[in-house]
């Protein structure tokens, strides 16, 4: 009996003209090799109005309409309004202070108590450059003198406000990436230098056509600046790219994001169920995380995500995860799938299912099994069970040709 081999990796799995549809849940590709990804643990009780979540100076703060929680140091304070953005800055002193913004204005954490910025207006995003803070609201940046983001008048001197056109749309995210303020309004980007006095501003619209930007969804993410928008996940770094369709994602526009260790994070929905997805900017890979969120943070120190008003760190591994693909031979090949073998470590849980019937078995990592029944190989789905503990290598597929 004549048979024919089929053996790909991860990477040839994602990418091989043979394979389509390849998702991972609960996986993460490293090294040529697909291992479970991250759990969750709980690490703090936040309240179930908590509906924001800043990460700044590796600290964890969430919020909601009067109030404002320390995850990390799991202190609470009652504030004016309800929490839009947060975020740190490192005075000369080498001391990080909080300031946050609500509706009713901008105010600074010191220890126990805070104080609010006098005159400055509330808003909805923040971002420190160059020394100066910067607010926006509606379609105008408002700015602090440089080194003194406690006050804010702008009858003095290098303080002010910054209009865009209103037929932008208003501005929805704020990023410092490549030395220069990025302005994220609905319909436009626009690249702000503001390295000296506020006449020698210099405010440039960048050359993008690609839907309405999502809000809160501009972060830097290792060498590249990321962002979502109606047609999907994009990256700049320079130039735009599409890296992943809205449809791939599984995300819609306005979800919660974040950046962490060069990889983005976006809730998503996959078969009417929410979880998180998970984009590597360096591997140009995805994959899937079965958990269920209802905001998300991260930076440096690692990522944070809430869920019916308690606070989740990503660590440690998932008890296992699932590759999924569609195999494609070729149209009208009666070839059938009548072994299979996986290579790594443990025990890997196969099924294939064909349009005339499914298969379950499992798989010892080395050992190559005749399976209970054959499938057809064209347009058969793969899935593949990867146990806790465990890495896969490869899958290998042996087709009987008929």
């Amino acid at each position: 009996m004549k048979h024919r081999e089929l053996r790909f990796s991860p990477e040839q799995l994602r990418t091989s003209r043979r394979t389509s549809a390849y998702a991972c849940v609960g996986l993460k590709e490293r090294g040529g090799a697909l291992y479970p990804a991250e759990g969750a643990e709980a690490c703090a009780t936040v309240g179930a109005s908590a509906k924001q979540l800043f990460a700044a100076a590796g600290a964890v703060y969430a919020g909601g309409n009067g109030f404002l929680y320390d995850v990390s140091a799991q202190t609470a304070y009652t504030i004016l309004g309800k929490l839009t953005a947060a975020a740190a800055y490192r005075e000369t002193s080498g001391e990080s202070i909080l300031f946050f913004l609500t509706e009713r204005g901008l105010f600074r954490l010191a220890g126990e108590d805070y104080n609010q910025v006098p005159r400055m207006e509330g808003g909805d995003h923040l971002a420190f450059y160059h020394e100066r803070l910067f607010t926006a609201k509606g379609c105008e940046l408002r700015y602090t003198p440089p080194l003194d983001p406690r006050v804010w008048d702008p009858d003095t001197q290098d303080a002010g406000v910054l209009p865009i056109p209103w037929q932008d749309g208003p501005i929805v995210a704020l990023a410092c990436f490549d030395d220069a303020l990025y302005v994220f309004a609905e319909h436009a980007i626009y690249c702000l230098t503001a390295r000296g006095e506020d006449l020698d501003f210099r405010l440039e619209k960048l050359d993008f056509a690609a839907g309405t930007i999502a809000a809160g969804s501009a972060w830097v993410c290792g060498d590249a600046l990321l962002f979502c928008c109606t047609r999907g996940l994009v990256r700049y770094k320079g130039s735009f790219r599409l890296l992943r369709t809205a449809e791939e994602m599984g995300c819609v526009a306005g979800v919660p994001t974040a950046a962490s260790r060069g990889e983005y994070f976006a809730i998503a929905e996959r078969a009417g169920k929410r979880c998180l997805y998970v984009y590597d900017v360096f591997s140009d890979t995805d994959r899937v995380l079965d958990l269920d969120a209802d905001c998300v943070a991260g930076d440096f120190g690692g990522v944070v995500f809430v869920k019916d008003g308690k606070a989740y760190a990503l660590t440690g591994v998932a008890e296992e995860g699932t590759l999924y693909a569609k195999l494609h031979v070729s149209d009208g090949d009666p070839a059938r799938i009548d072994c299979a073998a996986c290579e790594g470590e443990g025990t890997f849980a196969l099924t294939l299912q064909a349009k005339d019937r499914s298969v379950e078995t499992a798989l010892p990592a080395g050992k190559r099994k005749q399976l209970p029944r054959t499938v057809y190989a064209d347009q058969a789905e793969i899935w593949v069970r990867v146990p806790a503990g465990g890495k896969l290598t490869a899958l290998t597929l042996y087709l009987r040709e008929e």
